[in-house]
């Protein structure tokens, strides 16, 4: 739950405080007095509610003070947690401590709260790119997109692991993902992820999830491989009827009664229907085996990485881990070309 503490309450203008009843409006997240909200009858931001907008904490004009300098490291100003004096970020709230400030090298990053505001470039055109990026392959959303769903980095998600640990671990994406995470854990029964359908095996190498994705993969080719050796067979038996200009126009390609027609219908109707099945499955499941798969493997980080938890050196482990990679999908996509090829060249030749 986010903390609201310091914050205006909408209705009566009176700043939250330690224990107050706090609810909040399910369209915008605006957070109210209980008594308020129910005084009120309804939230009062009908402007928000109209274009769909969410609720923002109010941003103060004065810069936030700076961070605290302590014995072992350096003080977070928002959440008040120890940092390593080199960090550029909290590791407990994801606030920027400015260390490349305080080390006179390069411009420091800007972290604008916001419904998904991305990070900032370095300010003003100058300072040393490589000395300034977060530690992150992709940038991040601003810590206040997360604050604005409710998303506190320093609490347990699931079996001891923090929405910060998930957040490292996902990468790219991450706050979309830690809400499909939240409505699972909720008793969401389904969470459907549209790239999973679209792209099936693909996908899921590319979230590296290789068990997941191997399965799935094994079974496309059970069914692909006969499907392409009795396409190329009946096809064969096609040009050897009608020859090779019977291709220029596929939507009447001419139907030939030999050996290999019954197969040919078979398969490519079995390959149809299995791709279908298991486009639909994995679209359904993949969120859920994810998630369980994140904690998984950020709790084997954590047991077997030798590094001290909330440490920037752990939280690159848990990206380099995690995150997504490119490789292994343009290797899949280049297999899956050549496998077909090699069915049309048979075919033709």
């Amino acid at each position: 739950m986010a903390d609201f503490t310091g914050l205006p309450c909408l209705v009566c203008k009176q700043a939250f405080v330690e224990g107050d009843d706090i609810v909040v409006c399910p369209e915008c997240g605006a957070p109210y007095h209980r008594a308020c909200y129910q005084q009120a009858g309804h939230c009062v931001l009908d402007r928000l509610h109209e274009t769909g907008e969410q609720w923002q904490p109010p941003v103060t004009e004065e810069p936030p003070e700076q961070p605290e300098a302590h014995a072992h490291g350096v003080l977070c100003p928002r959440c008040g947690t120890e940092n390593p004096e080199d960090a550029l970020l909290c590791l407990n709230c994801g606030w920027r401590l400015g260390a490349a400030a305080r080390g006179g090298q390069g411009t420091p990053w800007s972290q604008q709260p916001g419904p998904g505001g991305p990070w900032q470039g370095p300010q003003g055109g100058g300072g040393d790119f490589s000395q300034n990026r977060p530690p992150f392959d992709q940038p991040p959303p601003s810590f206040g997109a997360f604050f604005q769903q409710g998303i506190n980095f320093g609490d347990e998600m699931a079996d001891g692991v923090s929405y910060k640990e998930v957040s490292d671990f996902v990468g790219p994406n991450n706050l979309k993902f830690l809400m499909k995470f939240q409505l699972l854990l909720r008793g969401a029964a389904v969470s459907f992820n549209w790239p999973a359908f679209l792209f099936s095996f693909f996908y899921c190498f590319y979230r590296k999830m290789y068990k997941v994705g191997a399965i799935v993969l094994a079974i496309t080719l059970a069914v692909l491989i006969p499907t392409t050796v009795f396409t190329s067979l009946y096809y064969a038996e096609v040009i050897q009827a009608y020859g090779v200009d019977a291709f220029l126009n596929p939507l009447q390609l001419p139907v030939v009664e030999g050996q290999w027609l019954g197969l040919f219908q078979f398969f490519s109707n079995l390959s149809n229907f299995v791709t279908v099945v298991l486009s639909l499955g994995i679209g359904v499941l993949f969120n859920k085996l994810y998630m369980k798969e994140s904690v998984r493997r950020i709790k084997s980080v954590r047991e077997t990485g030798h590094y001290s938890t909330g440490s920037v050196e752990y939280a690159y482990a848990l990206a380099r881990t995690g995150g997504v990679t490119v490789g292994p999908v343009l290797a899949l996509a280049a297999g899956y070309c050549v496998l077909n090829f090699l069915g049309a060249f048979f075919a033709i030749t």
